[in-house]
C-alpha cells in the first residue's frame, strides 16, 4: 500500500481506460461500465483494478477455474508462497503480482466503494472475497461461502497470517519462471491470468510520467485539496 513510486499500470483510472477496455472485451461491456462507475465514485483507484475485475469476469463466463476449480472459484494471488525448508517460506511477487497487491489492497481500505462493488458483482450472479491478506477470490456467493468453510481455507489463511507475522522473506522484481514449483498459489490458469494483466495494461493509453496525468486529474485532485482544508477542524498547534 501507500505507492509512492510511479508506475503507469499504477495511474489513475479514467474514463477513457473504460472506453478501451470495452472495444477489447464488448461481452463483458456492461459488467465494465457498471464497475468503473463504482470503482471512481469519490475516488481515483489504479487502473489495474478495473483490469483485474474485467479479466475476472471474463475468465469466470469461459469457465477457466485454476488451483481452485474443485470449488469453482477463480483465485488471483498478490504473493506466491513456496517453502525454504522446514521453519522458513518465502513469498514472490514478480512485477504483475506486486501491482495487485499494492492497488487491491489500498482499494479495500474505502469501505464504501468495496460495498458498492461487492453489490454491482451480485448483479452479474458474482461475488469476491479475500484469502487473508494476499489472495482475491471470484465466483458465485453461494461458492466464495462454501470454500470459506472448509478446512483448507482456515489452513491457508492461518499459514499465510503466520508468514506474515514471522516477517517470512519478500521476493520482487522475480520473474515468474524463477518461482519454485513446490509453490501453493500458482497454476496454469493463474499464470495465464497474469500473462493477459500484462498483455491487456500495454493496450490501453497510460501516463507514462505524474506529468503526463490529465490537466482535468489534476484539476480535480487540487479542488478535493481545498475542499479538505476548508471542511476539516482547525488542529491545535503542536507543543
Amino acid at each position: 500500500m501507500c505507492n509512492s513510486q510511479f508506475n503507469p499500470n499504477l495511474s489513475p483510472v479514467t474514463a477513457q481506460h473504460e472506453k478501451e477496455l470495452c472495444s477489447l472485451f464488448p461481452k463483458q461491456s456492461d459488467f465494465i461500465s457498471d464497475v468503473y462507475k463504482t470503482l471512481s465514485k469519490n475516488l481515483l483507484p489504479q487502473v489495474n483494478l478495473l483490469v483485474l475485475f474485467t479479466l475476472l469476469y471474463k475468465q469466470y463466463q469461459k469457465r477457466e477455474f485454476g488451483i481452485f476449480e474443485k470449488y469453482q472459484l477463480l483465485y488471483v494471488p498478490f504473493s506466491i508462497v513456496a517453502q525454504n525448508n522446514e521453519t522458513t517460506w518465502t513469498r514472490f511477487r514478480p512485477k504483475p503480482v506486486k501491482e495487485l497487491h499494492t492497488s487491491f489492497l489500498s482499494f479495500m481500505m474505502a469501505e464504501t466503494n468495496r460495498i458498492e462493488l461487492s453489490q454491482v458483482c451480485q448483479k452479474y450472479g458474482m461475488s469476491f472475497g479475500q484469502s487473508h491478506c494476499c489472495g482475491l477470490l471470484f465466483g458465485s456467493h453461494q461458492d466464495i461461502e462454501s470454500y470459506q468453510k472448509t478446512k483448507l481455507y482456515a489452513e491457508r489463511n492461518y499459514l499465510r497470517s503466520a508468514i506474515e507475522s514471522l516477517a517470512m522473506p519478500v521476493i520482487e522484481d522475480i520473474s515468474f519462471d524463477e518461482i519454485p514449483e513446490n509453490n501453493i498459489d500458482l497454476g496454469c490458469y493463474e499464470y495465464m491470468f497474469f500473462q493477459e494483466y500484462t498483455q491487456t495494461l500495454e493496450n490501453l493509453t497510460l501516463p507514462q510520467s505524474r506529468e503526463n496525468i490529465s490537466k482535468a486529474v489534476m484539476e480535480n485532485i487540487k479542488e478535493a485539496w481545498n475542499s479538505v482544508s476548508l471542511l476539516s477542524p482547525t488542529l491545535p498547534k503542536l507543543q
